[in-house]
């Protein structure tokens, strides 16, 4: 089948890898705009500018044809963004590929944008895009591809932060975030999922309390091996723990593991006030769970964590 393929490279990168994805996949002909190593540690709006333009112009040289779209970490999200903007471009998509794209944020950008002195895209890359991507998810078939280096991250981006729900997920074991893009097992992974198209992963963020918990503002993900870390604190009604634990940097975090007792969910903030109010009120938003009193242990649907 003939389609036209954009690549896009991220932050702190340039066209080359890509020009090897491109060579991986056998497609030579993609188109890869190169936004400049320098541009893209500025604001994300000239750079989705750029793309924009650029994907303009293919899109109407060879309007006949579907259209398959691979972005790496930024690149993705400045797709994202792009999808956003012009909804009218999403018809004609066969497919997205998200490859270690922070669609929930970047929580290194989270942590180093107080620390700005001038414009940067920090600010871009810890805004969460998911409710976005979940939204490009119900019209467009969508692969978010991680790998997981230390056990919780490419050594960049968090697998968690990679989690869009009506997408299909898949993690790779072993690849460092400056390379995903250019490796052979990416490549066999978008050529598989392009021939099939698999049906969407149900993963923790198709559960609604984990909804509830991520969409809190402010909320980052967290790496989950900081979770042995966390003391028990509640149980809602229906089985799922919460255990919470504050940083060496004052940041609180909670943690949750499901009624199975499997991990599901890590997040952290940096509004350290009312932190733990604002999450007990997210769980008490679930049906059939509860709230925890204000003192552990006591109240309706909640046990004290063993």
């Amino acid at each position: 089948m003939s389609f036209l393929l954009f690549l896009q490279h991220g932050w702190a990168d340039t066209h080359r890898k890509m020009q090897r994805l491109a060579q991986l996949l056998g497609q030579e002909a993609a188109v890869i705009p190169d936004l400049g190593f320098w541009r893209t540690w500025g604001p994300m709006a000239p750079l989705v500018d750029t793309v924009e333009a650029i994907a303009q112009t293919h899109l109407v040289a060879q309007p006949e044809l579907p259209v398959r779209v691979v972005g790496h970490s930024m690149g993705g999200l400045i797709w994202l963004e792009l999808l956003q903007r012009r909804p009218e471009w999403r018809s004609r998509l066969h497919s997205l590929v998200l490859l270690g794209s922070p669609v929930g944020g970047a929580d290194l950008a989270r942590l180093l944008q107080p620390l700005s002195l001038w414009p940067t895209v920090a600010p871009d890359l810890a805004r969460s895009r998911r409710d976005l991507a979940t939204a490009i998810a119900r019209e467009v078939p969508v692969l978010s591809l991680a790998s997981d280096w230390d056990g919780g991250s490419d050594g960049t981006v968090l697998v968690q932060s990679t989690w869009v729900a009506g997408a299909y997920l898949q993690t790779l074991p072993g690849i460092r975030h400056p390379v995903l893009h250019c490796h052979p097992a990416t490549a066999a992974a978008i050529q598989k999922f392009w021939s099939t198209l698999p049906a969407p992963t149900v993963h923790p963020f198709t559960e609604p309390l984990v909804q509830k918990l991520a969409a809190i503002p402010g909320m980052t993900d967290a790496h989950p091996r900081d979770r042995h870390r966390a003391q028990p604190w509640f149980t809602t009604a229906t089985g799922w723990e919460m255990r919470r634990w504050v940083s060496p940097l004052g940041l609180p975090h909670v943690f949750v593991w499901n009624p199975a007792k499997a991990y599901a969910y890590g997040g952290w903030s940096g509004d350290r006030w009312g932190f733990w109010q604002r999450v007990q009120q997210a769980v008490a938003t679930i049906p059939q769970s509860h709230s925890p009193s204000p003192v552990l242990g006591e109240g309706p649907g909640v046990r004290e964590s063993p």
